[in-house]
């Protein structure tokens, strides 16, 4: 399942939204409070996770052999 959050704008319940909606069942909407404030701390904090580098294990050899 894909949970979405998006604004409340009135384009996000229009009816091909939800149309496409019924037809994908797997996608999920969640509005935001109009005027809803705490969005930006989550926007922060995703902004803040792209910023962090990614640090991947170094893989040496083949496990099992």
């Amino acid at each position: 399942m894909v949970h979405v959050i998006c604004y409340n704008l009135s384009a996000h319940k229009a009816p091909v939204v939800h149309r496409r909606l019924v037809a994908h069942p797997r996608f999920t909407l969640h509005f935001t409070p109009t005027h809803s404030s705490w969005i930006n701390e989550v926007e922060r904090w995703f902004a803040d996770l792209q910023r962090q580098p990614r640090v991947h294990p170094v893989r040496t050899g083949r496990p099992g052999r």
